[in-house]
């Protein structure tokens, strides 16, 4: 993972919406990032925007997203027991899949080519099912707590 500029003031309990965001990141100019960081293209933040958009249900929890000094975004989740990162890096034309669970201790990384549609889907499926996922766990957890 790279290391993002946080852009937000925001406390961690708000949540940001993705436009917002991505507008935000979009009004960089080079040099963003202490005289070096390159500005995400317009291109870039179009095809990530579409891509959360078309995996994310209004109900679900919007990603952080942090320019790259390289040029990508890095979109994070940080939901009950998983860490998860997904970083879109036009440099190696890849997305980077990275997920934790805390709980269990356990790490799942994955890489899949930026421009491959097919693989995209996939990796947008893969998402729902993580934040799905996420979300029984969190459920079940404050079930169990009010027992």
């Amino acid at each position: 993972m790279s290391s993002g500029m946080r852009l937000d003031h925001h406390n961690h309990d708000s949540q940001p919406d993705l436009l917002s965001q991505i507008e935000r990141i979009r009004t960089l100019h080079n040099a963003w990032h202490d005289g070096d960081g390159l500005t995400p293209s317009s291109h870039l933040l179009n095809q990530i925007s579409t891509w959360l958009e078309s995996h994310l249900r209004d109900e679900q929890p919007t990603p952080r997203l942090y320019p790259t000094p390289e040029g990508g975004v890095e979109a994070e989740w940080m939901i009950g027991r998983l860490d998860l990162s997904i970083e879109f890096e036009p440099n190696s034309n890849a997305v980077q899949w990275h997920a934790m669970d805390l709980e269990r201790n356990t790490v799942e990384e994955d890489t899949v080519p930026l421009h491959d549609t097919a693989k995209l889907q996939a990796l947008g499926q893969r998402l729902e099912a993580a934040l799905a996922a996420s979300e029984s766990v969190a459920t079940d957890g404050l079930e169990a707590g009010t027992r």
